[in-house]
């Protein structure tokens, strides 16, 4: 079965593709990085560039406001797009042109308890204990890496 991009035209393809990165780069800055910051040098290289189906090429361009929390991605030959981090309603492709989305981000109330109070893995409580006997740590370890 061919690739989903394959069936695009190339202009469309490009466009696209620099869409999909912008919406991954502007999540990985604002959504996966609100308790561990990463550059966009390290989002891109760790969670875009290695996966074919983002379609990353290293002609691409891309622009980071973050007072508005916006990301451009660029292709050559192709309109440039944007993604916006709205809050609790995550990161948004917006239409060719735009700087807003077209709905008003709402605060999602959070019914969670404390994690500071809760066992692990439900929370952070005992998840920093010693490893229980017979797990085999490096065989863990190894998974892992």
């Amino acid at each position: 079965m061919p690739h989903p991009l394959q069936s695009l035209q190339p202009k469309e393809n490009m466009e696209f593709r620099a869409a999909i990165c912008a919406h991954h780069l502007c999540s990985g800055l604002w959504v996966v990085g609100r308790d561990y910051q990463r550059t966009a040098e390290e989002v891109i290289a760790q969670d875009i560039a290695p996966f074919s189906y983002f379609g990353w090429q290293p002609e691409f361009e891309y622009q980071v406001d973050e007072a508005r929390k916006i990301v451009t991605v660029t292709a050559p030959d192709a309109p440039p797009r944007s993604a916006r981090y709205t809050g609790d309603q995550s990161s948004t492709i917006l239409p060719r042109g735009e700087t807003n989305v077209f709905f008003e981000p709402v605060q999602v109330p959070r019914n969670l308890p404390d994690p500071s109070t809760q066992e692990w893995p439900m929370g952070d409580v005992g998840a920093t204990v010693p490893v229980p006997d017979g797990v085999d740590s490096k065989a863990v370890a190894a998974a892992l890496d």
